[in-house]
């Protein structure tokens, strides 16, 4: 039996960051049991290299989950057999999720860690109609995206980190379709593969659990999704039949993750020697002391692009390169706003804003915020559309706040507010900096600590006033603002803090295109 112990569900930075390290450490095992499953699924010996792109980040997930998971003392009661049910999903899991009536994946995780559950006890059925409604803009990006293809085009760009418009990235894909084919293209919709439960469970049955990495590969089998299971080989075949293009570069900011068919086509290309580029798409990277993410981006990459840092230590693919502007500063708003980290109640990855117990801790800091704020203060809240902060906990708040519709994303409502507020650290704060609106952020340096490069920058915000270690320490700041921030936020010290932070972690700009293309270019001339 996996050795437990008791822990608080707020977890420390100096743990989280040991928890990430464990985890990583487990990969290679989880991915070695992909290996053999697909094997005795399909008889293809897939590469290591195959596997760490398409099968990689999946790994990856289910490793902190394992780490996260196997720690808790809690054991799995199973009164039913309906509490017996393992739903495999179809696609990636539905990240944070919360199963009640069938067993969750951390479930499954403390019922195998502990031993009140066994293999053979659970029973394995496919999800059903995984895949919602598309949406109108993406049927409308579909269309225009077809309309100018170019398929002799050299450059793949698949889902970039640009927020325009159908017209607008149809005008992007027109002006530059003599190299690059902008596609966002997800046919898969529907296959016909059936889940194989028996070979699953004889796989996972044949693993004795004592240990971290036995109980990775007893859980592969359990819970990998169908679609990087039973459903590969239909998965490769589709891409497969797809026409050929003379692809040299493939780029992305957010398909490595889950866009399994350009996961599949890359994974293909490269084995041609066509190089995949993929850009940083959030906050955290170049930050965090250690984000999961950069780690597995950073590792499938051929280049890695950054928001403006440079890794001097490890610099061989890492390069900046500017991303497209995510909003413009409007000013016609007197609104202080509040953007809201997710309320996740589900463990989802080693990242402080990403755990049930920092998720408290953050409301707890917010509610110690807004009842410290004078009470003719107005606060625009902004919460998470899937995962807002339970409102009713802020009810209590001294000042007045009013919630803004979930239709409106944060950049749009940032970019018409005089102060943005932020209770964490993720991308929205890097957004409102390079907006240059005036920018309050508050979090707990328990759970969280930038890495060394960083810290300087940090501590220059700190010193001015951006950056908080409280919510009462922020709220009393805002509280001496008198309701107007803008002589504070103009001042030459702010100011320079504020520049070279951006020019490092968050350079955005309108001119983003013609920077892409000459990088391209110089690319392609290698």
């Amino acid at each position: 039996m996996i050795p437990k112990s008791n822990h608080d569900p707020l977890w420390s930075h100096t743990e989280t960051m040991g928890a990430l390290h464990a985890a990583r450490a487990l990969v290679p095992q989880a991915l070695d049991q992909v290996r053999q499953l697909l094997y005795a699924m399909h008889g293809v010996d897939y590469s290591s290299e195959f596997l760490l792109l398409v099968h990689g980040f999946w790994a990856e997930h289910l490793c902190h989950d394992v780490v996260f998971h196997a720690r808790s003392e809690t054991e799995v009661n199973h009164t039913s057999q309906s509490a017996k049910v393992f739903v495999v999903p179809k696609s990636k899991p539905k990240y944070p999720q919360s199963v009640t009536t069938a067993l969750s994946r951390g479930a499954v995780i403390r019922g195998l860690a502990t031993s009140s559950l066994n293999t053979q006890d659970i029973s394995l059925v496919m999800e059903r109609d995984p895949y919602g409604a598309m949406s109108l803009r993406s049927r409308l990006r579909g269309v225009t995206e077809r309309l100018v293809r170019n398929d002799k085009a050299s450059i793949w760009i698949c889902h970039p980190y640009t927020f325009e418009t159908p017209l607008r990235r149809a005008q992007t894909a027109l002006r530059t379709r003599e190299t690059m084919v902008w596609s966002d293209d997800v046919s898969i919709r529907e296959l016909e593969a059936s889940l194989n439960e028996s070979l699953r469970k004889s796989l996972a049955g044949s693993m004795s659990v004592v240990s971290h990495e036995t109980l990775v590969r007893a859980l592969v089998p359990l819970v990998i999704p169908t679609d990087l299971a039973e459903d590969l080989q239909q998965l490769e075949n589709l891409v497969r039949s797809q026409p050929q293009r003379p692809l040299r570069l493939m780029y992305t900011a957010n398909a490595q993750h889950y866009h399994l068919q350009f996961k599949i086509a890359a994974a293909f290309a490269k084995q041609t020697g066509v190089k995949l580029l993929v850009h940083q798409h959030g906050g955290g990277y170049g930050i965090d002391e250690m984000h999961a993410g950069e780690f597995y981006d950073r590792a499938i990459a051929d280049r890695f692009y950054t928001f403006g840092w440079t890794d001097e230590a490890n610099s061989t693919n890492v390069t900046p390169l500017v991303a497209p502007v995510r909003g413009v500063r409007q000013s016609d708003s007197h609104n202080f706003l509040l953007i809201s980290v997710d309320y996740t109640k589900e463990f989802f990855r080693f990242q402080s804003f990403c755990m049930p117990g920092h998720a408290e801790a953050c409301l707890n800091e917010t509610k110690l915020f807004l009842g410290e704020l004078h009470e003719s203060t107005t606060i625009h809240l902004r919460l998470s559309p899937e995962l807002p902060l339970p409102i009713k906990e802020l009810e209590s708040a001294r000042c007045q706040v009013v919630q803004t519709h979930p239709s409106r994303s944060g950049s749009e409502l940032a970019a018409h507010s005089r102060l943005v507020i932020h209770n964490y650290l993720g991308t929205s704060w890097l957004e409102t900096l390079a907006m240059n609106i005036p920018t309050v952020c508050f979090y707990d340096p328990v759970m969280y600590r930038p890495r060394a490069a960083a810290q300087p920058f940090v501590d220059a915000l700190a010193k001015v006033g951006v950056i908080h270690y409280s919510g009462i320490e922020a709220a009393k700041f805002v509280n001496g603002l008198n309701g107007d921030p803008s002589a504070w936020w103009q001042s030459t010290e702010v100011q320079e803090a504020r520049e070279a932070f951006v020019a490092r972690y968050a350079n955005f700009s309108e001119n983003w295109l013609p920077a892409w293309i000459e990088e391209f270019e110089r690319l392609l001339a290698e």
